[in-house]
């Protein structure tokens, strides 16, 4: 018989929470996953199997790109409109603007749903996206 290894875990660099009473306070959203690029996917946008408007991705597109180019230019942007999970991709030019869009979308609501954001490596990006 072999021995295994193990494994070891990061410091837990735990912050004092304030005391602020928490009455009527929503619950904060999930954490932004993955590491910081140019590159987002937004989850929970849409829901394709009720959505029945010819165009309607084209539509969502628009809207999701109208409302994040305040924080930067879109380099590219896709609405995953097959695959349930309400998938949009966003590329942006700058880093520093998919940081403050996925810092602004992170837990937001958009027709009721609550928008997860994720970073994606660029490289990723591009292999789960069609150009």
């Amino acid at each position: 018989g072999g021995g295994g290894g193990g494994g070891g875990g990061g410091p837990a660099a735990a912050a004092p929470a304030p005391a602020a009473p928490g009455a009527g306070q929503k619950p904060p959203p999930p954490p932004i996953v993955g590491v910081p690029s140019r590159a987002i996917k937004l989850r929970n946008m849409f829901d394709p199997a009720s959505e029945t408007e010819p165009d309607w991705d084209k539509d969502i597109k628009d809207d999701v790109v109208e409302e994040v180019s305040q924080y930067g230019a879109v380099e590219h942007c896709y609405v995953e409109a097959r695959q349930p999970g309400g998938m949009v991709y966003l590329l942006f030019e700058e880093q520093l603007a998919s940081q403050d869009a996925a810092n602004a979308l992170n837990g937001r609501f958009f027709a009721g749903r609550q928008i997860n954001v994720e970073f994606l490596d660029v490289a990723a990006y591009k292999a789960q996206v069609p150009a």
